[in-house]
């Protein structure tokens, strides 16, 4: 079949397992793929599209070792996944520890608390199994109302807080402080914030 000089490789792969009976199948479209078969690694370049484990990832370029279960997007990466959706220039996949780590003009949408959750950042690491991230340089969020910059943040899934450090402000409305170190709790609302504390507020009359 052909189109013009544009070649569809179609492959079905079987991807992270150390047990069979734990393995995912994947799904795979590019416009060119190259199999390195001693080294087990695929590269599928041109309007790439992998389908796995209910994540959806589209780029222009993939690097894929199946020997050490590692996916590696660049140029255009978009992902979908669940609640999460994700833009960027390079993304890491781990995919035996189900471990993302994302590149070069970040976009995070999501939700946390039931409530949407915008993020740009230069770097930014999810970890599937506990749903932590960390989010590194010029950092700038908006959540339930509020504007948070740093240039780190951090979420804790368990405790349901993120914390944000190196030139951390949060602003909402007309108020804002700016501190080392901001603590908000999405759970009970709350923020705490330590070091350097400047806080300007509208008084209500």
């Amino acid at each position: 079949m052909k189109n013009k000089q544009v070649i569809l490789a179609v492959i079905c792969l079987l991807l992270v397992s150390l047990q069979p009976a734990l393995a995912q199948t994947g799904h795979l479209t590019s416009d060119h793929l190259r199999y390195k078969k001693d080294e087990d690694i695929f590269i599928a370049t041109g309007n790439v599209k992998l389908n796995y484990d209910k994540r959806v990832v589209t780029a222009q370029r993939l690097r894929m070792d199946r020997n050490k279960n590692l996916a590696y997007f660049s140029d255009d990466v978009h992902l979908t996944a669940k609640q999460d959706e994700i833009w960027s220039q390079k993304l890491k996949f781990d995919l035996e520890e189900n471990i993302l780590i994302a590149q070069q003009q970040v976009k995070l949408n999501t939700t946390k608390d039931n409530k949407s959750l915008n993020l740009t950042s230069d770097y930014l690491k999810m970890w599937g199994k506990s749903n932590d991230l960390l989010a590194q340089g010029n950092v700038d969020v908006v959540y339930n109302k509020q504007k948070i910059k740093g240039d780190k943040l951090e979420y804790i899934a368990k405790t349901e807080k993120m914390i944000v450090t190196q030139g951390a402000k949060i602003k909402e409305g007309d108020n804002w402080i700016e501190s080392q170190k901001v603590i908000i709790s999405l759970a009970n609302d709350t923020i705490n914030a330590t070091g350097s504390v400047e806080m300007e507020f509208e008084i209500k009359e």
